[in-house]
């Protein structure tokens, strides 16, 4: 059976350039943790076909509304995105504990550069690899095949990412999910774009701090 191909999603309107300005200057947090669609910080985020992370519930809602896509025979798929999930829920609760969003974003910073300048020194990977206590960063950053930070961000339909010469070359040998054991195929893969601005965005932080 022949598989159909993935429905092409209506393409967002960018915000006129002073709008945009200042919804970014009210962001406490980076900007992959917000919804595009809402501009608010996601709770449920999934990853699109055009590699985008989303509201889970606000773009089903707008699929749901989109003409062009009730014509169609097959709706838009959605991966979890469980790295970037998790990674909102540990700075939301920092800020909760802190007991404000800046307090929270200092601690974090803190933490963030020490840690990264122990990814950074070539002497402190090995023991980054081995000891999960020595981790920087949170452990979605991070491949469970490589157990290194990731570079090119790649998830599956289960919602897992992965560095992705690692997955493929995995898939390639086993055929199926080193983590849940569900068949895997190479074309499944998406590319996680909001982990890698992430991880960008915390080495330059270190870079520029």
């Amino acid at each position: 059976m022949m598989e159909m191909e993935e429905p092409l999603l209506p393409q967002m309107k960018d915000l006129p350039e002073e709008d945009f300005d200042v919804e970014h200057q009210r962001r406490v947090y980076p900007d992959p943790f917000y919804c595009p669609l809402t501009k608010k910080v996601m709770e449920d985020p999934v990853v699109g076909f055009d590699k985008v992370s989303y509201e889970r519930s606000a773009v089903l809602e707008r699929d749901a509304a989109d003409a062009t896509l009730q014509q169609q025979q097959q709706q838009p798929t959605y991966y979890p995105n469980r790295a970037l999930q998790i990674i909102i829920e540990k700075e939301i609760k920092h800020t909760i504990e802190q007991g404000t969003v800046l307090g929270a974003l200092q601690r974090a910073e803190s933490s963030l550069r020490t840690g990264l300048e122990q990814v950074l020194d070539k002497s402190t990977a090995q023991k980054t690899k081995t000891h999960d206590r020595n981790r920087p960063l949170p452990d979605p950053y991070y491949c469970p095949i490589t157990l290194d930070i990731i570079s090119r961000p790649a998830t599956d339909p289960d919602g897992n990412t992965y560095e992705r010469h690692a997955i493929l070359d995995w898939i390639r040998r086993k055929g199926k999910s080193p983590l849940t054991r569900n068949k895997l195929r190479a074309k499944q893969l998406r590319e996680n774009t909001a982990l890698k601005d992430l991880i960008e965005y915390e080495i330059n932080k270190e870079e520029y701090s």
